[in-house]
Order: structure tokens, then sequence, then C-alpha cells
């Protein structure tokens, strides 16, 4: 019988320091990432959606400007292979 890895869940949020520090210090912009992953919004590529995850950029509402520390270790993955990395140097 083959021992299998048991499944990651990924669900579960890790901390985005990583993932933002590889990304500010690459040379993949945040379009690149957005066109790689398909994520668009008015059929252009949502740029902001990528600045929030990456905590770059704040989220607004009517109590103010919050930056995202966490982000779901699924969506790290994706992210990292988008910027030509492998999930584990980003701690995804």
């Amino acid at each position: 019988m083959v021992a299998q890895e048991p499944q990651r869940d990924m669900s579960a949020r890790i901390d985005n320091t990583q993932l933002r520090e590889a990304f500010l210090t690459s040379s993949v912009t945040a379009v690149d990432i957005a066109h790689r992953l398909e994520w668009y919004q008015r059929g252009n590529t949502d740029t902001s959606r990528v600045l929030r995850a990456l905590g770059v950029m704040p989220d607004s509402n009517r109590t103010g400007d919050t930056y995202r520390s966490l982000i779901r270790s699924e969506t790290a993955a994706l992210m990292a292979d988008a910027m030509g990395l492998d999930p584990w140097e980003v701690g995804a």
C-alpha cells in the first residue's frame, strides 16, 4: 500500500507578507498576475483585486481603509505560480 500525503486545507488563510514582498521585488506587474489568473472586471484586468489581496492597496469601507494581512493559501499558490515562483517560496 502506498502512503498518501495528507490533503492541505486550501481554505486556510496564511500571512501574505512573503507573497507581497516577492511581488514588490519582482518585475511582474499586477496586470500580469490578473491576466494570468483571468481576473477581469468589466472587461479589464482586475489589478485592484490583485493589489488588495497582496495588501498593497487598501479595502475601503465606511470605517476607513484596512490592508489585508491574510490570504487564502489556494489564492497565494495561484498568485505565486503567476509570478513564476513555487508556492513554498512564499509560504503557501
